[in-house]
């Protein structure tokens, strides 16, 4: 690399068994939103990829104020979601709430609803790729940490995947394999 130095830093891979179901979630179970999503449009996302990846806001308890963003197996399957904050993080608290509520404490039984992004329960984000049932055939893919990154680089009609975090486990690899992806960016 012309002279200059990188490092390559090991990370842990999440085992997993190969007979072991994913976990789906009922439609039945999902919450009423309005596709597509004011909060992230105001945030410069377009109309078109909102409406193609399902993204909308919510009103409905216990997931008031967010943006949710449905995730789905490499086959379309609904295994669950993730909610969006639309509050800035709270400097006293570090929470995500109203500027009219009271700081949350961190022993608080449902400060957990207070974060940045909450998951739906039981969904297992690292047995799928977000956004790999949206991807057409294609040998190359880009791996990224959120659906935001998705929907960017799909706006400019590159392929990507979303690994929902900083984890990449050995199912999400055998995704890629399965599908013949042999370059990844």
């Amino acid at each position: 690399i012309d002279g200059g130095s990188f490092e390559i830093k090991d990370r842990a891979v999440k085992e997993y068994k190969e007979d072991e179901e994913i976990p789906l979630m009922d439609i039945c179970k999902y919450p009423t939103v309005t596709i597509p999503s004011k909060y992230y449009i105001d945030r410069g996302f377009s109309r078109e990829v909102l409406i193609k990846y399902g993204v909308g806001d919510t009103l409905q308890n216990p997931y008031t104020n967010r943006a949710l963003v449905p995730v789905h197996t490499e086959d379309g399957k609904l295994m669950g979601f993730s909610g969006r904050s639309k509050y800035k993080i709270c400097p006293k608290c570090e929470f995500y709430h109203s500027k009219y509520e009271s700081c949350i404490d961190k022993h608080f039984i449902y400060a957990h609803m207070y974060k940045k992004w909450f998951h739906s329960s039981g969904m297992k984000k690292t047995r799928t790729l977000y956004g790999i049932d949206k991807v057409g055939y294609t040998n190359k893919i880009a791996i990224v940490e959120s659906p935001s990154c998705v929907w960017k680089l799909n706006e400019i009609e590159i392929p990507a995947g979303a690994v929902l975090g900083r984890t990449f486990s050995w199912h999400q690899a055998s995704i890629l394999k399965s599908r013949g992806i042999s370059k990844v960016f």
